[in-house]
């Protein structure tokens, strides 16, 4: 009776009790599977017409390993709640920002645009042939940001800034 190793769902999110499984009967789970149901590498057509290769991100991640200002990220997060329950556009945040917060948003959407594309190359110098992440289009960076974030935003807006 050699029962074959069931998959497991790869997911971000904690597993529900209701479908925790006996360990032993899971398969470990691949690189593969894991980078394509985590990752979810992809093409992406951007506002100006480009046409990037994508990944998600983790804004936890990369708080985590200090590529991102925790208090900036915060306060960035606090005004995007605030925009959602007075029913602002996301877009219309950046009109109530003072010029030091405006600079944090451009940091860290840049950051994570530069995290996020896989091609064409890009740099903060734009050497090597790559693409200076500056000379990309607000917009553009903007959808980017808002298509390959996942997971870990909820997590940062209870931290005080």
């Amino acid at each position: 009776m050699n029962k074959e190793p069931k998959k497991a769902a790869v997911k971000s999110e904690p597993i529900p009790d209701s479908e925790i499984q006996n360990i032993e009967e899971l398969e470990i789970t691949t690189a593969s599977t894991w980078k394509k149901d985590n990752l979810n590498i992809r093409k992406l057509l951007l506002p100006s017409g480009a046409v990037f290769r994508v990944k998600n991100v983790s804004l936890a991640n990369l708080a985590m390993k200090a590529y991102l200002s925790l208090p900036l990220l915060t306060s960035l997060i606090a005004k995007s709640e605030e925009a959602k329950k007075s029913k602002k556009k996301e877009a219309d945040i950046a009109k109530d920002m003072k010029p030091e917060e405006m600079q944090g948003l451009d940091e860290i959407v840049n950051k994570v645009t530069l995290a996020a594309v896989i091609e064409p190359i890009l740099s903060v110098n734009g050497d090597n042939g790559s693409i200076c992440v500056d000379d990309i289009d607000f917009n553009d960076k903007m959808t980017i940001f808002q298509e390959c974030v996942r997971g870990g935003a909820g997590a940062f807006a209870g931290f005080p800034e």
